[in-house]
């Protein structure tokens, strides 16, 4: 349908009225192509802001490159580290195939080939794997597109089988896939032959690639499916670029793997701030006085959220709200029980019966450590909140040292929610792609032309389209209007009249 500029307006305004840092984001680099914004906002060299504390960071950063690449992978890793010190949070772990997972580190290896001062070897970028395995983006496996009727359609090819992603299970610290998951992936794809849904070619191309992927002995070997999905992405992503292309490679390394360490290594013996944060019950009414209600952390009113860690039931591995009562973190039922001191916390990390929440995370990575965090949308904000409250947290703490590293630290780079990369059906729908479409229908052009609408796409241009999806996760079910909600990103990118100006880089 073809919308009017009173019904975009409608869909636009309470967004942004809700995000106002996206808002920010648009009102001052909206006009810009993404590429000048990425290189000169994203993918520019930055200095730690605590340096005296850079160290500890690198050390274990190289020590978790080391772990699933090697030491000269790690080492190379740390010098880009040291220069830009900055990563991608924007996405969900998981198979990289989520055309929102896919498309920043397209833009980011845009910039970093293109642009000398922002030329990097490494996308790096720290997935949330606290994330649950039924979540949209599919994290339990792979997306791809196909015809089915003259009809574009996003298929499915599952790791982890519905039934066991059911009510919650957490992709951190999930047991890994094993062969039987793989083979029935193979089973599906020569039932989309069948069904004539797929071509044999591609259905052999999509099973050679998995097979010599994720089918490898060191693969499978890898003792959860965090680590088999770390490993794999890094071999996927070269599967992107036509043979030739001097493209970055892809860094996929958890944001809890190097919390966690940092924490274990740095803070659980040591009185720094993150400690007397975490344990001094002398600082838990600040600290609800400062993050309850902050989206990422946690609403002590509404049980919302869970206070610094999440419970991880022994069955299923689901994420459990937890809540302190005395000096417990404990769940709804009391299933879960674990004393919030040093002793307790580390055997339950250790034992990943506890998982982090973003809260913790980026208090580590970010406002102790002054890591450049990009992210998408909703990350800006509340990214952005939380520094602001943490600022005040060091104030009233006594640390007012702190101030002006944080003072420094860059919250809203928007790296997430930047499309670029577009596939074309035969109808000329344009529909952003996945990474197995760009595995199976790449040409010699597909990354140029990726470049390319970098160079070309404004930031507001490739936000606005994405804003259908942004109304169902902002404005809350009692305020959505029902004419609004049929809004689509195809009536979006027509009213904007932005088909002429949306090459594909893949065609399927």
């Amino acid at each position: 349908m073809a919308i009017t500029a009173s019904q975009f307006d409608s869909l636009v305004n309470p967004i942004l009225a809700r995000r106002p840092i996206l808002k920010e984001v648009i009102e001052t680099q909206g006009a810009r192509s993404i590429f000048d914004y990425a290189r000169e906002h994203l993918m520019n060299p930055v200095s730690c802001p605590f340096p005296a504390r850079q160290l500890e960071f690198l050390t274990v950063f190289k020590s978790e490159i080391s772990r699933f690449f090697g030491s000269t992978i790690a080492t190379a890793a740390v010098r880009q580290m040291e220069r830009f010190f900055s990563v991608s949070t924007a996405d969900h772990h998981g198979p990289l195939t989520s055309p929102f997972f896919v498309n920043p580190s397209l833009v980011s290896a845009a910039v970093a080939t293109e642009a000398p001062e922002c030329k990097q070897d490494f996308i790096i970028v720290f997935p949330g794997a606290n994330v649950s395995l039924n979540n949209s983006s599919l994290p339990r496996g792979f997306l791809y597109q196909t015809f089915v009727n003259d009809k574009i359609v996003t298929k499915r090819l599952s790791l982890v089988p519905s039934m066991l992603a059911r009510g919650g299970s957490s992709l951190y610290g999930f047991r890994p896939y094993g062969q039987d998951d793989l083979n029935k992936i193979y089973a599906a794809l020569a039932e989309a032959v069948s069904k004539n849904e797929l071509p044999p070619p591609r259905a052999q191309a999509l099973e050679q690639c998995i097979q010599k992927i994720y089918g490898t002995p060191e693969v499978l070997g890898c003792r959860d499916y965090s680590d088999q999905m770390t490993k794999g992405n890094f071999e996927l992503w070269k599967m992107f670029f036509p043979e030739g292309t001097h493209a970055p490679d892809l860094l996929y390394i958890p944001m809890e793997n190097i919390s966690v360490a940092l924490f274990l290594a740095n803070h659980v013996n040591k009185k720094t701030i993150v400690h007397e944060a975490i344990f001094n019950e002398k600082y838990e009414p600040l600290i609800t006085r400062l993050f309850s209600g902050i989206n990422g952390a946690f609403d002590l009113a509404h049980k919302e959220g869970t206070y610094w860690f999440w419970g991880l039931s022994e069955d299923k591995n689901c994420m459990v709200s937890l809540w302190k009562e005395g000096n417990f973190l404990c769940d709804a039922k009391h299933t879960i029980k674990i004393e919030l001191t040093p002793s307790a916390i580390v055997e339950a990390l250790m034992k990943k019966r506890l998982a982090p929440n973003l809260f913790f995370n980026f208090m580590i990575l970010a406002f102790y450590y002054g890591l450049r965090c990009l992210g998408g949308f909703n990350q800006i904000n509340y990214l952005t909140r939380m520094k602001s409250q943490w600022m005040e947290f060091s104030r009233e703490f006594g640390a007012t040292e702190e101030l002006v590293g944080l003072g420094s630290l860059q919250t809203k780079g928007l790296v997430g929610d930047l499309t670029v990369a577009y596939l074309k059906g035969a109808a000329e729908q344009l529909i952003p792609v996945t990474g197995l479409d760009i595995f199976l229908y790449k040409n010699a052009r597909t990354f140029s032309t990726i470049t390319a609408m970098s160079k070309q796409l404004t930031v507001a241009q490739a936000i606005y389209p994405l804003c259908a999806e942004f109304y169902r996760i902002v404005v809350p079910k009692e305020e959505r209007v029902e004419e609004i909600l049929k809004i689509t990103p195809d009536n979006i990118t027509e009213f904007l009249k932005l088909g002429k100006d949306i090459e594909p880089c893949v065609t399927l």
